[in-house]
């Protein structure tokens, strides 16, 4: 009888433990559930821009004008910060021509998928941002990016309007504008990324370039030769 008894409270036991362990998986595979859940509504906040994952835009406040086109000029205001939360650059009123490689290409290329007034998030991955060698700030060493690191940015566009004809321009215009690209090229030129210096220095040429109807030196009389 009491080996009846031990048989029958040692089953008992087994089954109480099975049920305990059936209860606890079915808990963690529900926070698991959940987890996965919370993480896919996450990632659908996100335009997976280049469907890799390497750039991902949210938008935090929606705009209401139009979008900018290539070569468009564009005011925006961004600050871009690492993942521990440093703030690494820093832009209010800032001119960008789109396209032209004037800010890192994540962002240039983000900027054409916003509208007028839009405030958005954008996290830009290290081949779209400052790469393999990041970007040293000696003025202010805080604000260094590190080698391989992402850059989230939060942006807004102000306004865009398209680019006059290079003939409408005054000469001191279209020198400021080639210099702003000749220097943007060097800048690329210095960091090796030949590509992106070459078209630098390719819009430059339009400026500043004396062929094809580009700007001349002026003569005494101001006048344009």
């Amino acid at each position: 009888m009491d080996a009846e008894k031990s048989s029958s409270s040692s089953f008992e036991d087994l089954s109480n433990i099975n049920e305990q362990e059936r209860a606890e998986m079915n808990s963690s595979t529900g926070q698991q559930q959940q987890q996965e859940a919370g993480t896919k509504n996450q990632k659908e906040e996100y335009m997976d821009i280049l469907g890799n994952g390497t750039l991902l835009k949210k938008v935090l406040k929606e705009g209401q004008g139009e979008r900018p086109e290539s070569r468009d000029i564009a005011i925006v205001n961004f600050t871009g910060r690492l993942d521990d939360g440093t703030v690494v650059e820093e832009e209010q009123n800032c001119v960008v021509q789109i396209d032209d490689v004037e800010v890192v290409q994540g962002l240039d290329m983000a900027l054409k998928l916003m509208n007028v007034g839009e405030q958005a998030e954008v996290i830009v991955s290290s081949r779209f941002a400052y790469g393999e060698q990041g970007l040293k700030n000696e003025d202010h060493p805080e604000r260094t990016v590190p080698p391989n690191e992402k850059i989230t940015y939060t942006v807004e566009l102000v306004s865009t309007k398209e680019e006059t004809d290079l003939e409408s321009k005054t000469y001191t215009a279209r020198k400021e504008i080639g210099n702003k690209k000749r220097l943007r090229g060097n800048f690329w030129m210095k960091r090796q990324e030949y590509n992106l210096a070459i078209q630098s220095y390719r819009r430059a040429l339009e400026y500043l370039d004396e062929s094809e109807g580009g700007i001349t030196n002026p003569t005494e009389s101001g006048n344009m030769e």
